[in-house]
């Protein structure tokens, strides 16, 4: 079993696993991105938010439609072959990085506050949603871009 840690070892690799991940799941004919939910599945396409398009770039493992009971953590966590605690910090973290709240995130990585947050530029995000996060992904581009200039 792997960390997410190992996978996304800074909270910069995070956010670009959330950007690369919407992106890539986007493409997806069987893939509906539905913030309002972790995953899910019906009518033979999966659905999840930007935490669950976040796992499945990390983890190289595409949510399919033959996978069931994918609303439940444990599931999820199995699929990915990651700790079930880990995978719910980390979604919790990512969901409430795209309401525009990066605190918790870098406080799972370890990043103290407040100091360090005032020194990031571009730290005020916009809340995405399944509606506008193509539009407003760009700034979390600038996020991931200063946390990775400041090596975090």
């Amino acid at each position: 079993m792997k960390s997410i840690f190992e996978l996304a070892p800074k909270p910069s690799d995070a956010v670009q696993a959330m950007i690369d991940g919407l992106r890539n799941q986007y493409k997806r004919l069987d893939f509906k991105i539905v913030m309002a939910a972790f995953a899910g599945n019906s009518d033979n396409v999966c659905y999840g938010c930007a935490a669950t398009c976040a796992l499945q770039e990390i983890s190289n493992k595409d949510l399919v439609s033959g996978d069931i009971n994918l609303h439940h953590r444990q599931v999820r966590a199995k699929k990915y072959n990651l700790d079930v605690h880990e995978v719910e910090s980390f979604e919790m973290a990512i969901d409430l990085l795209r309401t525009g709240e990066p605190y918790y995130l870098l406080y799972l990585y370890g990043v103290r506050m407040p100091q360090s947050l005032r020194a990031i530029p571009n730290r005020k995000l916009p809340f995405l949603t399944s509606e506008n996060w193509v539009l407003k992904i760009k700034d979390y581009e600038k996020f991931a871009g200063n946390l990775k200039k400041m090596n975090l």
